[in-house]
């Protein structure tokens, strides 16, 4: 089992697709390369309906592997634009 601390900081940061989060993982890649630490990227998307008491959260056109697709896609985006 590898030591955490030998592994250096875990920067976790959200990617939706927009231009602030685009910038965030910019931020974090650059950060993490000067801390020696790595990024964890994590997709965060909107429900219909899971912040009111309307229809139970539920998309039904939502596709996982294309949200796995895209966040890859922004991932690979960011390291080329650094």
């Amino acid at each position: 089992m590898m030591n955490r601390q030998q592994e250096g900081p875990r920067i976790v940061v959200g990617v939706d697709g927009s231009p602030s989060s685009q910038a965030a993982l910019r931020w974090a890649v650059r950060y993490a390369g000067l801390v020696g630490g790595r990024v964890e990227a994590v997709g965060a998307w909107d429900l219909p309906g899971a912040a009111a008491w309307s229809a139970p959260a539920v998309d039904a056109t939502f596709d996982e592997d294309e949200a796995e697709r895209r966040l890859v896609e922004e991932v690979r985006r960011t390291e080329w634009s650094l």
